[in-house]
């Protein structure tokens, strides 16, 4: 059996590993984290135009660099991003946010936080312009158009194109088999 000491010393033991961890962890500012992250798992990693991207994106969150990795919230990077949209373009902003979602995930994934705070960031859509919208021709521009174009070598397909609501690809693409 086992003599009373040697249970005393198991038992010492058994609790000294049960015990939390009482050693602080060291504070890691977003600035910080974003400084590290960048220098370790992007700039030996990637291209010279990529790591400045990501450089550029990161820089987009220098507002919040003095803020403790766990203290970053969701509704403070939603607000970068609010003002960002007022400046950056909707594409060039998700990009942006795409890479503040792999910083961050990464700090999961090192075990810094318990959650990334980016993951459920919500991005503008961008706004259809007049030139994006679909245009179909008017009548009176038919008019204008038929004089120009009759006897022309082009003047079935711009027919086909009227008549049949084709575009111009499609009809370039036709045999007169086809037709």
């Amino acid at each position: 059996m086992f003599a009373p000491e040697d249970i005393v010393e198991a038992t010492a033991w058994l609790d000294a590993m049960l015990r939390p961890n009482t050693v602080p962890v060291a504070a890691v500012t977003l600035g910080d984290w974003a400084g590290e992250w960048h220098g370790v798992y992007v700039k030996p990693l990637h291209p010279p135009n990529t790591v400045r991207w990501y450089l550029y994106a990161l820089r987009k969150l220098d507002g919040l660099y003095d803020t403790l990795l766990a203290d970053v919230r969701t509704s403070q990077l939603q607000a970068v991003v609010g003002s960002l949209a007022q400046t950056v373009d909707p594409a060039t902003l998700k990009g942006v946010v795409a890479v503040w979602r792999r910083c961050l995930e990464a700090a999961v994934d090192d075990e810094i936080i318990d959650r990334n705070p980016a993951k459920r960031l919500r991005v503008p859509k961008a706004a259809r312009s007049a030139s994006q919208e679909p245009r179909h021709i008017t009548p009176a521009e038919i008019a204008t158009l038929w004089p120009a174009i009759r006897g022309h070598r082009f003047e079935a397909a711009y027919a086909l194109m009227l008549g049949c609501g084709l575009r111009i690809g499609e009809i370039l693409g036709l045999r007169w088999e086809h037709v």
